[in-house]
C-alpha cells in the first residue's frame, strides 16, 4: 500500500497467504512460542487475531485475539441483529464482511498490521503510514503560516510573505517524510536534512508532485535573501501569488495522503 492510499483490508487470497506466511514466521510464531514457554499462553493456543503495532521510536507491540487494538468497520449480514442502536455492543460473530480498520488515539503515531480470522476467511489489514497525530499538528501550523503569507502578500510585504511561505512548505515537506518510520524526523533537525531527504523522496523517487518539490527548492533559495536582506528582494508579487497557490495545493495533497485515526461520530 502506498502512503496515498486509504486504509482497507486486502483479501486477495494469494496476497493474504503470502503476507501471512511471512509475518507469522517473522513475528507471530516466535512470539507465541516465547509466551508459551513463559507460561503466558496455553498449549495449544487457539489464534483468531494477531496484530503488530509499530512506532518509529518504540519497540513493536504484538497482540493476539481480544488484545488487538483499533476500530473495525464491517458490513452487516444475516447474523447481524438489526437495527443496531448507537453504542450497542456486538460480537465479532455478529458482523459480516470486514471492510476496514483504524487505530485510535491510544496508538496516536503508529502503523500496524492486523490479521483476523472471521467466518472462514483471513482478513489482512495494514497501514504503514506513521505519525498521524504529529502530522495533523504540523498541518494545522502550516495552514497558519500560509494564512500569514497570504496576508503579507496582500499588503505587498513580500519579504514576510516569502519567510512564511518557506515555513509552510518546509513543514509540509517534513510531514510527507514523517509518514515513514524515520526516528531522525522526531527531534530537532536541520533545514538541510529536510531539504536532502525531501528532494530524494519527492524528487529522485518521484513520490510527491514535482511542482511541490520545485516550490520547496525555489522558496528555500529565496528565503535567505528575504529573511536577511542586504538589497531589495528580486521576487515579484505575481511570482509569490503563484507560489501561494502551489503551497495551498501542497497542503491539500498532504491532507489527503496523511494517516488518520478513528474519530467517533
Amino acid at each position: 500500500m502506498s502512503d496515498s492510499e486509504p486504509q482497507r483490508p486486502n483479501n486477495s487470497p494469494e496476497f493474504t497467504a503470502g503476507v501471512l506466511r511471512n509475518v507469522f514466521a517473522l513475528w507471530f510464531e516466535p512470539e507465541i512460542k516465547r509466551r508459551q514457554d513463559a507460561g503466558a499462553l496455553p498449549k495449544p493456543f487457539s489464534l483468531w487475531a494477531a496484530q503488530i503495532i509499530m512506532e518509529p521510536d518504540k519497540p513493536p507491540v504484538i497482540s493476539f485475539n481480544d488484545h488487538i487494538r483499533g476500530v473495525l468497520q464491517a458490513r452487516p449480514d444475516s447474523d447481524t441483529p438489526l437495527p443496531i442502536e448507537k453504542g450497542q455492543e456486538l460480537r465479532l460473530a455478529d458482523l459480516g464482511e470486514i471492510v476496514g480498520m483504524q487505530l485510535t488515539t491510544e496508538d496516536a503515531n503508529a502503523g500496524h498490521l492486523t490479521a483476523i480470522f472471521h467466518k472462514a476467511t483471513w482478513y489482512l489489514m495494514f497501514d504503514f503510514r506513521y505519525n498521524a497525530t504529529r502530522i495533523s499538528l504540523n498541518l494545522d501550523v502550516a495552514h497558519q503560516f500560509l494564512a500569514a503569507a497570504e496576508t503579507a502578500a496582500s499588503k505587498e510585504h513580500l519579504n514576510a510573505a516569502v519567510e512564511n511561505l518557506f515555513a509552510t512548505v518546509e513543514i509540509a515537506a517534513k510531514s510527507y517524510l514523517m509518514m515513514h518510520p524515520d526516528p531522525r524526523l522526531l527531534g530537532r533537525i536541520r533545514h538541510g536534512f529536510v531539504a536532502t531527504e525531501f528532494n530524494r523522496y519527492g524528487g529522485k523517487l518521484a513520490n510527491v508532485e514535482q511542482s511541490y518539490v520545485a516550490l520547496f527548492n525555489t522558496v528555500t533559495s529565496v528565503r535567505t535573501k528575504a529573511r536577511y536582506p542586504d538589497q531589495p528582494l528580486r521576487t515579484s508579487a505575481s511570482e509569490i501569488s503563484q507560489w501561494l497557490a502551489t503551497a495551498k495545493s501542497m497542503l491539500t495533497d498532504l491532507d489527503a495522503r496523511r494517516p488518520q485515526l478513528y474519530t467517533p461520530c
